[in-house]
This record gives structure tokens, sequence and C-alpha cells, in this order.
């Protein structure tokens, strides 16, 4: 919701449902697959089968691990690779931590290019990028309250 002269309009619709198979995860009208069931490490499938974005593959690149975010820590995490893509002057990355019991904790999104005429290979994208976003969100509480 934002305000609006006075009043509060929906701007935007999430909705999620986990069944025995998958969790999906609908954001915008557009739907995305997750997680697929039983989950493994190294585990792939395809996060767009039910949109036409064309296909993304999705990994599980890390399960059962403990992560401690800010305050608050997990015991047993399931990280999601939904974007790695790496070229000498750009990278795109972007993943989700979902810990047991308790749904998404960690999100990040990083594009970063450069952008410069001439450059030294040699040197990480994360260190001479000159153009992008690295967005980072976390869970700062959670329970029943």
């Amino acid at each position: 919701y934002k305000k609006v002269n006075d009043e509060w309009v929906l701007t935007r619709v999430w909705s999620a449902f986990a069944g025995n198979r998958k969790y999906q995860k609908n954001e915008e009208n557009t739907s995305f697959v997750k997680m697929v069931f039983p989950l493994m490490k190294d585990s792939s499938w395809n996060g767009n089968a039910y949109n036409s974005l064309g296909a993304q593959s999705y990994t599980c690149t890390a399960l059962h691990t403990s992560l401690k975010f800010l305050k608050l820590s997990f015991d047993s995490c399931a990280v999601v690779s939904q974007k790695l893509d790496s070229t000498l002057i750009s990278k795109e990355e972007e993943k989700e931590v979902f810990a047991i019991g308790i749904g998404l904790v960690h999100k990040r999104s990083t594009y970063l290019e450069d952008r410069t005429s001439s450059f030294d290979p040699s040197v990480a994208i994360s260190k001479r990028a000159n153009y992008g976003t690295d967005v980072r969100m976390y869970a700062i509480d959670y329970g029943v309250k």
C-alpha cells in the first residue's frame, strides 16, 4: 500500500503456495517456482515454469546450513541461486535464503557493470564496477505475536 491523496492504495500483490511438490510464489501476477520438494543440494529446476519470461534455472546451492543475519541466527537454511551470470564487464546474481519453519530470511539481487572504455580484467568486477545495483533484504524479526 501507499498513501495517495490521504487514501491508502494497493500497489503490490504477492502470494505464496507451498504444496507437496513445490513452493510457488506469485509476484504481481507472475508465478515463480521458488523450491521443489524434496529439496536436495545441487538440485535444479525451472523457476519460470509457470510464466512467460523464458526458462530460468534455479539451483539449491546450500542445504541445512547455519547462517546469521544481523542479530538473528538460523540453524537450518536452504540457499537458492536464481541467477548467476558473469562476464569480463558485468555480473548479475540473485539468491534467496529460506530458514526451515520460517521462510524467506534473506534476498540479494546484484547487477554490476564496468562501463569504462578500458579496464583491468585482473581486478574483480565488484572492485571496478561503476554502474549497477546491489539490493539486500534481511528478516529483522519473526514469530507469532
